[in-house]
This record gives C-alpha cells, sequence and structure tokens, in this order.
C-alpha cells in the first residue's frame, strides 16, 4: 500500500512539473498585424499555407507576419454579379476575427471576372465588374475597417506586351485603385534565367510590371506590396512548381526593390505560396503517403527554408544597388 501511494506522488508530481514547463502554442492571430519584420525599410509578409513547424517557428522568430489572402473561389461564381455578402462576412469572421484588426486583407477573386475584364473591349463589362469589386470592397472595410484591404493581381501583369496598349487596359481600373487601401500587384517567375529567357529579360519584366503598379499608386497615394513566389509559374509546363533557384530568387526580390515611379517604390514583398498542397501532388510526396507528414517537414526544411533568408539577401542586393 505503501509503495502505491509512493507511485501515486511521484506521477502527480510528474504531472504538474510537466503542465508547468509546457510552453503555449502561438496564437496565429497574433500573426495577422502590419507590425512585420522590416529589411532596409522594406516589409516582409507572407501568405504561406502548409509550411513546416520549423519553418513558421523561423518566421515567427524573425517577426515576419502573414497576411489573409481571401479565396474568391468560394465567394465568386462566374460572370454572376450577385453580392454574397453574408458568405463574405461569415469568411471574414472566421478568418479575421478580431473587429479592430490591422491585419492585411488581400482580396484574390482569379475566376471568369477577372479573365473577362482581361480580354474584354466592352467598358460597360468592365464598369460592371469593377462596380462588383467596390461592392465587396466596401463590404469587407465596413467588417474591419482597421484593415488593409485591396485584390490580388491588378494592375495585369504582362511579360511579353508591356506596351500601351496594356497600360491602356490596366487605366481601365482606376476606379479600383482609388478605393482600394493599397496595391498588390503578382510579379511570379515564368522562366529560368540564361536558360528560358535571358537574365536581362526576366529582370525587365519584374521591374515594368512593378512601376506599372507605382503608377497608379503614386496617383492615389498607395502602397504596392507585390507578391513574389519561389517556384516557376504553373503556366510553364517545362519548369511549373519547381523551385526557383535561390540565387535567380534573390535578383528577382533585388529587382522588386530597385523599381521605381517618380521616386516612389514599393513597401514591401508578400511571399506567397501553398507547401503542403505542392508537396502533396510532387512524385516526392504521391511516393511517400504512408510517412507522409514527417517526410513533408523533411521537404521543406531542406527546400523552403532557404527562401526565407533568399528575400532577406535579395532585398539587401537591391538597397545596394540603389546606393
Amino acid at each position: 500500500m505503501q509503495k502505491l501511494i509512493t507511485l501515486i506522488l511521484i506521477l502527480t508530481l510528474t504531472a504538474c512539473c510537466s503542465k508547468k514547463k509546457a510552453v503555449p502554442l502561438a496564437d496565429p492571430a497574433e500573426d495577422l498585424s502590419m507590425d512585420t519584420y522590416t529589411e532596409s525599410g522594406v516589409e516582409v509578409y507572407t501568405s504561406l499555407s502548409g509550411v513546416s513547424r520549423e519553418m513558421r517557428t523561423k518566421l515567427r522568430e524573425k517577426g515576419i507576419k502573414r497576411i489573409v489572402l481571401v479565396n474568391g473561389g468560394h465567394l465568386d461564381k462566374g460572370m454572376d454579379y450577385k453580392v454574397r455578402k453574408n458568405d463574405i462576412i461569415d469568411y471574414i469572421n472566421n478568418t479575421v476575427r478580431d473587429p479592430n484588426s490591422t491585419a492585411m486583407v488581400v482580396l484574390d477573386f482569379e475566376g471568369e471576372k477577372m479573365a473577362e475584364l482581361y480580354k474584354t473591349e466592352n467598358q460597360k463589362v468592365v464598369d460592371n465588374i469593377v462596380e462588383y469589386y467596390l461592392e465587396i470592397l466596401d463590404i469587407v472595410k465596413r467588417e474591419r475597417p482597421y484593415a488593409t484591404v485591396g485584390y490580388y493581381g491588378y494592375p495585369f501583369r504582362d511579360y511579353w506586351n508591356r506596351n500601351d496598349a496594356w497600360r491602356k487596359k490596366n487605366e481601365r481600373l482606376l476606379p479600383l485603385f482609388e478605393k482600394v487601401d493599397a496595391i498588390f500587384p503578382s510579379v511570379y517567375d515564368f522562366y529560368e534565367d540564361d536558360v528560358d529567357v535571358k537574365k536581362a529579360s526576366d529582370i525587365s519584366y519584374i521591374k515594368d510590371n512593378v512601376e506599372e503598379s507605382l503608377r497608379f499608386a503614386e496617383m492615389f497615394g498607395k502602397k504596392v506590396y507585390p507578391f513574389v513566389w519561389h517556384r516557376y509559374h504553373s503556366s510553364n509546363k517545362r519548369r511549373k512548381m519547381e523551385f526557383i533557384n535561390p540565387d535567380e530568387f534573390e535578383d528577382s526580390i533585388a529587382a522588386i526593390v530597385e523599381s521605381s515611379y517618380n521616386g516612389l517604390k514599393a513597401s514591401g514583398i508578400i511571399w506567397w505560396s501553398s507547401e503542403r498542397y505542392f508537396y502533396n501532388v510532387s512524385p516526392r510526396g504521391k511516393a511517400n503517403k504512408k510517412n507522409a507528414d514527417a517526410d513533408f517537414n523533411n521537404f521543406a526544411n531542406e527546400n523552403s527554408m532557404v527562401f526565407i533568408d533568399a528575400i532577406i539577401n535579395g532585398i539587401k542586393k537591391g538597397k545596394r544597388a540603389d546606393k
């Protein structure tokens, strides 16, 4: 009996000590803030999902905050102009729970309306789509008045046809640029430098697209936050979703930082990816279904972690080039 009592006391003390030593997990809401890591005056944010625990820890240690990317696929239906107000409010309440949040909220509506907006010559169609976007923007702003809200992918990027017609196409979106809190262009990498295209071609593509955003930013006093991705764009059938060489990625970041329009520069960078998804659809992910979690962590740590430093080094490189 005495031995049994002693054993119970030991187990109780062990449990108490374990509770005292336990470290609470960070509240994901704490990651949603404009108070992010800044390198040489350039803000760094992520829009990453499915990263390893070690990678998430490193991002938190750096103080790199997340943005909220609102998936328009759940809220937008083809060319239907009906605004699903209740669905939008529910989505925002579930993803940005604090009504006073200062999170950066980017509306990602890449469906049929975006495609139609790009190709149509009909100004009435343009006006209808822009009006639809503005109504959604107004709902989100009313729900989260302290958030920084805008649309992903505008102005339209272009690789091969950065000409007056491209600029005029973007100028049709002036009412949208006037009302958003910030501008969020995409400058994803399509081609491997000096293999698919000359490096100078890639750098020009980045600078021209960032400067096009800065042109509108100057008109309305907005900030610009380009989206980057450390994999080649899916439209490149030869390289789609392959990791970019970190040195090439650094040069792309540097090109963003160097871009300037009448002295105005991008305020920050948003790094996007869905690492677990891209692992799952990769040959390695398909071959490791039995130990997928453990293998994914190794995969992410081996391949994705390095791009945290690549972004920081790219900003430093771009700043040095400015001097």
